[in-house]
C-alpha cells in the first residue's frame, strides 16, 4: 500500500513537470537570445536547444524523430500507457479538471465546472502549442 502511494506521487509529480516543461518552452530563450525549441515559419528554420536546422537537415531531424516514436512504443510496451495515461498534457488536464469538479455535490455544477474548465484546458494548451511556432517570430 505504500509502495503505491509513493508511485502515484511519484507519477503526479513528473506528470505537472512535464506539463510545466510544455507551457514554459517557447517562453525559455537561449544565449542568442532565441526560444528554446521553435520553428520559425518566415525562414522555414527550426531552433532547436541553440541550433538553428535548416530545411536541408530536416532528414537527420526526421530520423531523430522516428527514433523518438520507436522509444515512447518501446515505453509503452514495456511499462504500459506512459505518454497517453500518464504525462500527456491533455491526460493532466483531463485528471485536474475531474478532480476539481469532483468536490461539488450538484451534478449540474460539476457538468458547468467541467465544461468551463475543459474550455480554459483546450484555450491554454491550444496557446501554448500555437508559440512554438509564433512567439519570437512576433517580437522582430
Amino acid at each position: 500500500m505504500m509502495m503505491k502511494k509513493i508511485r502515484s506521487r511519484f507519477l503526479r509529480i513528473l506528470q505537472y513537470f512535464v506539463v510545466s516543461f510544455f507551457i514554459i518552452v517557447p517562453f525559455i530563450k537561449t544565449n542568442s537570445g532565441e526560444s528554446l525549441i521553435r520553428f520559425d515559419v518566415k525562414i522555414l528554420k527550426l531552433h532547436f536547444f541553440g541550433r538553428l536546422i535548416s530545411f536541408d537537415n530536416f532528414f537527420t531531424l526526421s530520423i531523430f524523430i522516428i527514433w523518438l516514436v520507436f522509444l515512447v512504443i518501446l515505453l509503452t510496451q514495456i511499462f504500459g500507457r506512459v505518454w497517453c495515461g500518464w504525462i500527456c498534457p491533455q491526460s493532466v488536464c483531463g485528471n485536474i479538471i475531474v478532480k476539481v469538479s469532483s468536490h461539488f455535490k450538484s451534478k449540474n455544477m460539476r457538468k458547468v465546472i467541467d465544461i468551463g474548465m475543459s474550455v480554459l484546458a483546450a484555450f491554454i494548451l491550444a496557446a501554448v502549442c500555437i508559440f512554438y511556432f509564433i512567439f519570437h517570430s512576433a517580437e522582430r
